[in-house]
This record gives structure tokens, sequence and C-alpha cells, in this order.
């Protein structure tokens, strides 16, 4: 019998048309394979240097690679597989910190994207748009680059249509032609901040619109061409006669409670994002304080490491705050889009939340990057839910969430 089918099988390594081998594996030159369970015989004489170099038999190498594989495990090659191997140190070395904020980063924008496919979130509709948890801005940056495309403006036009702010503990550098705003989720304080950059948004695309009104004036008042000493008079009253009315409605008009009430419900969002979780990687400014005392914090705060802790229950609290959040910023019939990090799915929480969410939106639906939604026995994973067409402007928070109304005096 051969002694090189004692390796591997000898038609994995002799072609029909020959019967002897051109060379002899080497048993001593077998340590570059320790680990591997499957490979070519071509790869094997390639990577131990026994292979000829004649160029008769590269067409016996190609026929070798094309026709058969050899398997370590399935002969006594297999007792030469060391924790020394070759594949064990590629699959054990560590990834840099760029490396894992690149991965993070992806992972994030391809799943908005999925979700924006697959249910439509973005569409011209949308003007105004909030993210909760925004840093270090990846679904901020997806989302005013959608905006941008759907509405076929460029980075310095985005201001006069649109509204993109988010909002997050951490600091976060917006992306141009987008807000932030700094503030932790559980503040009232942080909602009314978001609500108020809102209304002023809202406020200056109003203002806007009342002063474009000129450009809807007769052209004839402001045209070249030779008119009558009558016509230019009758322009000239017409055209002041604009700007009367354009002042008696404007007034003093500031940016006041008083004067945001004839806002009514126009400047809620017509998306909300929440990407509320564990705190990213920290990118740069390690020597700045503004940069790097939120990390700190998020550390050293019992409340604030409840992500770490507890990351299942702090998912739900977390979206449970995005949602009190949309009952006064999100418009009626917007859409709230919600990721659960690292949830339960067999958590009966989970079924609360899910509950008061249909309490306040007429579609709930359940989505992850796998496919699983939902599990009887623990399972661990991310899971996001797209929550459409809001049922009111505000919402009642005590029927909700099922407290108790407090006591009017």
């Amino acid at each position: 019998m051969n002694k090189h089918k004692f390796f591997f099988p000898l038609e994995a390594v002799i072609p029909k048309s020959n019967q002897a081998l051109p060379y002899k594996p080497n048993r001593c030159n077998l340590q570059p394979f320790r680990g591997l369970t499957r490979c070519t015989a071509h790869q094997f004489h390639t990577l131990t240097g026994n292979g000829p170099k004649s160029a008769s038999n590269t067409q016996l190498h190609a026929q070798i690679r094309a026709e058969s594989l050899y398997f370590l495990d399935r002969n006594p090659l297999k007792k030469f597989v060391s924790r020394f191997s070759a594949s064990r140190t590629y699959a054990s070395r560590k990834f840099t910190r760029q490396e894992r904020i690149n991965e993070a980063r992806y992972t994030a924008q391809l799943n908005l994207d999925k979700i924006d496919a697959q249910y439509e979130i973005l569409t011209k509709k949308v003007t105004k748009v909030v993210d909760v948890g925004s840093a270090p801005g990846t679904w901020l940056r997806h989302t005013r680059n959608r905006l941008l495309q759907i509405h076929n403006m460029k980075h310095e036009e985005l201001h006069k249509k649109c509204t993109v702010i988010g909002v997050d503990l951490l600091f976060c550098q917006p992306p141009r032609g987008t807000f932030f705003t700094q503030g932790n989720i559980y503040s009232q304080n942080t909602h009314t901040q978001v609500e108020h950059l809102l209304k002023e948004s809202a406020f200056r695309h109003l203002k806007q619109k009342l002063t474009g009104n000129l450009g809807t004036l007769d052209n004839s008042a402001f045209s070249d061409m030779e008119v009558s000493y009558i016509q230019k008079e009758a322009n000239e009253a017409q055209l002041d006669a604009s700007l009367s009315g354009l002042a008696g409605e404007l007034g003093d008009l500031a940016l006041t409670e008083s004067n945001f009430d004839i806002l009514k419900h126009t400047f809620q969002a017509d998306l909300v994002l929440s990407d509320l979780g564990t705190t990213p990687l920290q990118e740069s400014g390690f020597h700045n304080n503004t940069l790097s005392k939120p990390f700190i914090r998020s550390s050293q705060n019992k409340m604030l490491r409840l992500p770490w802790d507890f990351p299942e229950k702090a998912s739900i609290d977390m979206a449970e705050a995005a949602l009190l959040l949309c009952g006064s910023v999100l418009t009626k019939g917007g859409t709230f889009v919600v990721r659960l990090s690292m949830v339960d799915l067999s958590d009966p929480e989970l079924e609360l939340l899910e509950k008061r969410l249909l309490l306040v939106f007429e579609s709930v639906s359940r989505w992850s990057d796998n496919g699983r939604t939902h599990s009887d026995t623990p399972r661990h994973q991310n899971l996001f839910m797209i929550c459409e067409n809001k049922r009111d402007h505000m919402i009642d928070k005590y029927e909700v969430f099922g407290v108790a109304r407090e006591p009017q005096v």
C-alpha cells in the first residue's frame, strides 16, 4: 500500500493520468497546517514548499484544486493539531479601538437603513426628526443624508425646510445642518429643551413663510418695463398694502412662550428615533473635560450604570422615557422607532411595554436583524420596535403608564 494514503486520500493528490507522486510530502513540514480542518492539496504543497516548481505540474495542481479536498479530521494528521495553531492566532487577535468604532457605526447605520427600506419611515412628508441617544451621531448623520436625498437639497439648504435634532447625555459634534442638545432623558428639563428647539425651528420657518409672501406679489410692481404714471402709483399702493398687512400679521413676534401659542401643534416632529443604550467608545477629546467628564460620570453614577449592570431592564426603562418624550414632541400620525439593547425576549415586561405603545400608536411591529423577535426561553439580543400612526397630538401619561393622578388643590 502506498504510504501516502496514510496522510490523505490518494485520489486527492494523484490524477488518473499519473500513478506515482512526483514529490514526497514531509511530515516535518505540517506545522503551517496545525488547526486547519479543511484545505486543498494544492494549498498543502504550496505552503510547505515541497511542491514542484516546473510548469508541467501546474495543470496537476489545478486539477487537484478543482477535483478534490482532504480533511485532516478524518486521518491521523489530526494529532498534529496544536493549541499554537495559526487559526487560533488570527481568531484571538484583538480589534483596535478604531476598528470597533467603525464596526459599531456600520451596524447601526445598516439596521436603520433596513428598517427604512421595509417600513418607509423617511419619506417626503417627514421634515422634522428627533434622535434620542444620538451620540456618536451615526443615526443623526444617516437621517440628514436621507432627507437631503429625498428633498433634493444641499447641506446649506437643509435648515430652510427640515429640522433634525439630536439629544444625548454625551456631547456629540452635530453633523452639518443639524442641531444637538445635551441632557439626560430621565430629566423633565431635557424634554422641555427638545420641545423648545422644535418650537424655535417652527417659528423660524413660519416667519420665512410669511416674509416669502412678498415674492407672490404682482410681478409688474418690480418690472423694468415702461408703464404709465398711473400704473406705477397703483403698483406702489399694492406694495404698501401688502407690507402693512404683513407687519400687522407678524406684529412684534419674538421667541416667547406667549408667541409660541400661535404654532399650536405644528412644531411637533414627524419622526422620533431612540437609540439609547450603553455609552459608546470615546473617539476623541480625551484631554478635554467637556468630553471626558460624561464618560466618567456614566461609570461612577449608579443610575447611569444601569445599562451595564442590568441591560435588559435598563433598555425598557429608557424606551419608556423616550415614549414619554414622544407624548409631547411627536405629531399625530407620527412614527417612533426605538432600539432595545440586549433585551430578554422572554421578559414579561417587554409585553407590558408593547401594550403601552399600543395605547399611543395604532400599529407596533417588532424587528431584529436576525429575524427573531419572540422567544419562550431567555434570549438576550437587540430588538427594534417600529410604532406607526400616533393616535393624537398629546397623550395622557397617567393613563398610558397607569399612574394615579395627583389630587387637585
